[in-house]
């Protein structure tokens, strides 16, 4: 009898599991259509208001006093943040619906992290950040998309600026580990409670207070949709790699991107099964 109720308790056991596990699958999928229709839906208002600021800008409509230039030149900077948001939404879409394919060919991973790093050098100098770059001195190949790795980096390197006070440092390291093609990005920011450093992956998460939601990308302290190292993450695992982060409240996160070496004349590399990503 006792064997018997310890069986039905496990059997009961597993059921709740079982459902449980099926909820949250079911959770994921609503975030993700939740994230495909807003994308949708967004694209076409934007493209529409776009046009219409760029007509306005160039004149096309009538011409255009200084105080109205200026007012378009604003709308500009933030179109281009709308936009970057809902690219980065079908991004994650496409991906992870595997209807986004990767345009691999052999690359040096430093002119990839050049390239991301250079691209955030205005934004850093304006914040007073000191950021380095330390790339090793010998060619570290890897199978790329040049354009998709950039950006997992740029969501790396957004973070670190966003979440670094003015005056601190940022420092992207490259170099070779065995078979392997390690990016980290070090930062002197406010770091990352420990408990939730298994969440900051997922969709629609962002560490903190939601309710002080700011649409100040690159200002100090300011929070967005949570969808950078989402698409961060399927992108690095698209290439065959995976994100490792370890971070200390008031003592800054290292982020590191592992991507496996490139052998001479290789193909493109099979994509590695899931895993957790994390390291703490």
């Amino acid at each position: 009898d006792e064997v018997a109720l310890l069986g039905r308790n496990f059997a009961h056991m597993r059921e709740s599991m079982a459902t449980h596990v099926q909820h949250l699958k079911s959770l994921d999928q609503a975030k993700s259509n939740f994230i495909a229709l807003a994308g949708h839906e967004l694209r076409t208002p934007l493209t529409i208001i776009t046009g219409f600021n760029e007509m306005i800008a160039s004149g096309a409509l009538g011409s255009v006093p200084e105080n109205v230039r200026e007012t378009t030149t604003l709308i500009t900077e933030q179109l281009t943040g709308l936009n970057r948001l809902v690219q980065s939404m079908l991004d994650l879409t496409y991906y992870e619906q595997d209807l986004q394919k990767l345009d691999l060919e052999r690359r040096d991973a430093r002119d990839v992290v050049r390239d991301a790093v250079m691209g955030r050098k205005e934004v850093a100098e304006k914040r007073h950040l000191r950021m380095t770059v330390d790339l090793a001195h010998d060619p570290l190949w890897v199978m790329a998309d040049s354009v998709r790795l950039i950006d997992a980096v740029l969501a790396i390197v957004d973070n670190a600026i966003r979440f670094t006070a003015d005056g601190g440092a940022i420092r992207v390291r490259t170099r070779a580990v065995e078979n392997e093609v390690h990016i980290a990005i070090e930062d002197t920011g406010i770091g990352i409670p420990q408990n939730e450093l298994k969440w900051i992956f997922d969709k629609i998460y962002e560490v903190g207070d939601v309710m002080h939601h700011s649409s100040g990308t690159h200002h100090y302290g300011s929070k967005g949709f949570g969808m950078g190292l989402a698409l961060c993450k399927v992108i690095v695992e698209k290439h065959g790699g995976r994100i490792l982060v370890s971070s200390a409240l008031g003592r800054g996160s290292t982020f590191t991107i592992v991507l496996p070496k490139a052998a001479s004349g290789a193909n493109a590399p099979a994509a590695t099964p899931a895993r957790e990503g994390v390291t703490v």
